[in-house]
């Protein structure tokens, strides 16, 4: 057989993914190549520039798999079919329903052959959730929930509620739950029946009956929770107040208990103790850590790229049916399948400016490392792209998180609210130490710090004792591992704060001009890139090289 051509996100977060056999090519998310935060494929133009971009062999293209059976249908997308059929002449499109794809990119790429999979998001093909049994590298659905009732659409509205109208905000508020009480949790699980069969409805009072077309508004019901439970709306310029802060933390328990509910019962009727999660809401650290802590599955395994941006790699392999290990005997997902670039390609780039001073150190490691114990923001870009939201070490912002102020100093960078953490990444020969709750190399569970290490990686910590670890050992990319191991030979704790490598508003930056305009700007202090470390220069003219 052929390659699988996936694509999805026509709304928010689109994507494509390339499966050959038992390989998975590539995936590349639109909005790296259109520098637009969340953008979705809204026209042919769109597609064809991000099909171009990902620089693949499409010659042997044998289906195209469409993630979302509500946009296929959609007036909307013909532009984009159309394109499909002129560039892909009497190649078959398969569509592939919303979290069908997303159960797929979860359990596919897990190490478990035997698993219960559960996807979580806002709304797709008229459900807000699904559960299904994965044996043997076959999915069969168990559980749909129904779409008027959305944990993801919940925070969307409490997003509105707190000055944040547009989509992709959920991870804002979630930082700013940590500030708040949950006191409005108790109306909120009021408002809401957990069925027998792990569903569940949000059942507001008066005017806004559950399951009606009123409730499904997320402004609605924004509207709705500032009436009812006194919370002042809060307009984009204005600061946030203590209400603020306790809704966001009410929502936080509240989800925590709704997917406590639905994987529990998820769990007992698939038969598997072994979790995968998918959907946008997936990426909620704080729940997915609550599975665990709550005992209800054994293991908890999410794919980085959770969301819609998910979507087409979900579709391709649910198409092709198989199962996709790693390399290693644990068959870890590599999430690093986005656009590179060669040093060759990287020094033409370089030659080409005249701002900047390039090296070529012996050891880019040690050099980096000896920076960042100076106190200084480095841009890393090394190796493929990562697929999803979290920035993985191939295009991260690095910092020591022994540097008193640097977490202010980098969201001031940022252009980031200061309620917001950063997240670390940290060698598992010390993550036991440090502290508690089992690895991920994806940065999504959270863990506490220990209180021997708060004090030192107090800026990598967030309000409430958690940091979202990225555990870095034997599979990880091996110039992360030599960073680690070159920062802890230097300050004895083998950790950095890694957030993402890019401005404010930006997505993660994808191509070595982007990171270069980053340094350019002053977002960093230096720039390690496919072995060369470059500076600003201190004044016009070429720059200087050392070979």
């Amino acid at each position: 057989m052929g390659a699988i051509l996936g694509i999805g996100g026509f709304d928010h977060d689109g994507a494509v993914s390339l499966l050959r056999g038992d390989t998975l090519v590539g995936h590349v998310e639109w909005e790296r190549v259109s520098r637009r935060r969340f953008a979705g494929l809204r026209s042919p133009e769109d597609v064809e520039r991000l099909l171009g971009a990902t620089g693949w062999d499409l010659s042997d293209v044998e289906v195209i798999a469409w993630a979302d059976r509500e946009r296929y249908d959609d007036p909307a997308t013909e532009g984009v079919r159309a394109l499909l059929a002129r560039r892909f002449p009497g190649v078959a499109v398969e569509v592939v329903e919303h979290h069908r794809c997303h159960l797929a990119s979860a359990y596919l790429v897990s190490s478990f052959d035997r698993a219960t999979v559960l996807s979580i998001d806002g709304k797709g093909d008229a459900a807000s959730a699904a559960v299904a049994r994965g044996v043997g590298g076959e999915l069969s659905t168990i559980v749909r929930q129904p779409s008027a009732s959305s944990i993801g659409r919940a925070w969307h509205a409490l997003s509105i509620v707190c000055g944040y109208p547009h989509f992709g905000a959920a991870g804002k508020v979630m930082a700013l739950a940590a500030y708040g009480r949950p006191r409005f949790l108790d109306a909120l699980v009021g408002w809401t029946v957990l069925r027998d069969d792990g569903t569940f409805s949000f059942t507001a009072p008066g005017e806004l009956p559950n399951e009606g077309p009123t409730f499904r508004r997320a402004d609605r019901k924004a509207d709705f929770l500032c009436r009812t439970l006194d919370v002042p709306p809060r307009a984009a310029d204005k600061p946030f107040v203590d209400a603020h802060a306790d809704l966001a933390a009410s929502v936080q328990a509240w989800t925590e208990i709704v997917i406590a509910h639905l994987a529990r019962t998820a769990v007992r009727v698939a038969g598997s103790r072994h979790l995968c999660l998918a959907g946008g809401v997936a990426l909620n650290v704080l729940a997915n850590r609550h599975l665990l802590e709550a005992g209800i599955a054994d293991e908890v395994f999410v794919q980085p790229a959770a969301g819609d941006d998910g979507l087409s790699l979900g579709a391709a392999l649910a198409l092709g049916g198989r199962p996709i290990r790693g390399a290693s005997g644990r068959g870890r997902f590599d999430p690093y399948l986005g656009r590179s670039f060669d040093s060759d390609a990287v020094e033409r780039i370089l030659w080409r400016t005249n701002d900047l001073v390039t090296t070529r150190p012996d050891d880019p490691a040690a050099s980096a490392a000896e920076a960042l114990v100076r106190g200084e923001m480095l841009g890393w870009f090394c190796g493929r792209e990562e697929a999803g939201p979290r920035a993985l070490g191939a295009r991260s912002l690095l910092a020591s998180p022994l540097v008193r102020g640097m977490r202010d100093r980098i969201n001031q960078t940022k252009g980031r609210e200061p309620f917001r953490p950063v997240a670390l990444m940290i060698d598992e020969a010390v993550r036991h130490d440090a502290f508690t709750g089992p690895a991920c190399p994806y940065m999504l569970r959270s863990a506490t710090v220990r209180p021997a290490y708060r004090e030192r990686l107090a800026e990598g910590i967030h309000r409430d004792g958690t940091s979202r670890l990225q555990v870095v050992d034997g599979e990880s990319p091996p110039a992360l591992v030599a960073l680690l191991g070159a920062f802890g030979r230097a300050t004895g704790i083998p950790a950095l704060i890694n957030t993402s490598l890019n401005g404010p508003g930006e997505p993660l930056v994808g191509t070595p001009q982007e990171a270069l305009a980053l340094l350019r700007a002053g977002r960093v202090d230096g720039l390690f890139i496919a072995g060369f470390e470059v500076r600003r220069a201190a004044g016009a003219g070429q720059p200087g090289r050392d070979a």
